[in-house]
């Protein structure tokens, strides 16, 4: 029986290595066998953020922090209706773990279609398969060696990814492909939160994150300025 309420759940959207984490429902629940993100229904009086990071640390045995809404949406499942905020986050503490699901994979963005999802993830799995191929490996590790020897271009302060700030970046991406940006200690956040939202925003690569600073790429088609390893 459909539940006439619409649920608030939460789901983690957390990345490693160019790939997403997956996780299988157990088959003695309802969608059992099927994959989704890790997460779980708000309790009440509960934050969606709350929520997240309690589910996280009962599913998984990890400590995560939330970062920026990746996709929000409303499904109406034939036992409960829903309202599913799927959250860039970064693990904070913990490796993961399985206490609740029978399976846990890290997949590609381009992989995803190759699996059976909830079908509330549908929409979610289409906009990831539709982002650009991530960099490879070996493609990541020439553009860390690049990084090396660049000087910091842009700084993120107090008031975090401003529009001055991403357009200073992309400008910078435009003529180089390659950027370093410092968050300086007035800035609340961490760098690689910080560096995921940012590539979100501006279409960019994120490549690597060392202390308070981040290095994000982007392809200029018109203006090659780095010829990546095939």
């Amino acid at each position: 029986m459909n539940d006439d309420r619409v649920r608030q759940v939460a789901a983690a959207l957390i990345w490693r290595d160019g790939r997403f984490m997956i996780c299988r429902r157990p088959m003695n629940k309802a969608r059992g066998g099927l994959f989704e993100f890790p997460g779980g229904k708000a309790e009440e009086g509960e934050s969606i953020n709350e929520a997240l990071i309690r589910e996280c640390r009962e599913e998984l045995d990890i400590t995560v922090k939330p970062g920026s809404v990746y996709m929000e949406l409303d499904h109406v499942y034939p036992d409960i209706s829903i309202h599913l905020v799927l959250i860039n986050c970064e693990i904070e503490e913990g490796e993961p773990r399985l206490l609740e699901h029978s399976e846990l994979l890290w997949i590609k963005p381009q992989d995803a279609e190759n699996y059976a999802f909830c079908p509330a993830d549908a929409d979610i799995i289409e906009r990831l398969g539709k982002e650009k191929q991530m960099l490879t490996g070996k493609q990541r590790s020439y553009l860390k060696g690049l990084a090396n020897g660049l000087e910091t271009a842009v700084y993120i302060g107090r008031n975090e990814l401003t529009e001055a700030t991403l357009a200073e970046m992309d400008n910078y991406l435009a003529a180089h492909e390659l950027v370093k940006v410092k968050v300086q200690e007035s800035c609340g956040r961490g760098a690689k939160e910080l560096a995921n939202e940012a590539a979100e925003k501006l279409g960019a690569e994120f490549v690597q994150a060392i202390g308070r600073r981040f290095v994000l790429y982007k392809e200029n088609k018109d203006k090659k300025t780095i010829e990546l390893p095939r």
